[in-house]
């Protein structure tokens, strides 16, 4: 029977299940975080778009913003 390389516990694998679910877990974590920071930075460059750039609408076909009187 091996053991982990990590934590050093008897399995079948040169890591064990706990460990790998970890690891699994963590890089899931960096993949949530990853995906909030560019929500983040796409959300800002709206605002800051709407900001610089006010109108009443923006039609949908052309993506043309009227200006405000």
């Amino acid at each position: 029977m091996l053991t982990c390389n990590r934590c050093g516990r008897p399995s079948d694998d040169f890591t064990c299940t706990l460990c790998r679910n970890i690891e699994r877990e963590r890089r899931e974590d960096a993949e949530r975080e990853e995906e909030a920071r560019e929500e983040s930075r796409a959300n800002a460059e709206r605002a800051a778009y709407a900001r610089t750039n006010p109108g009443d609408y923006e039609c949908p076909e052309c993506l043309y913003r009227t200006l405000r009187y």
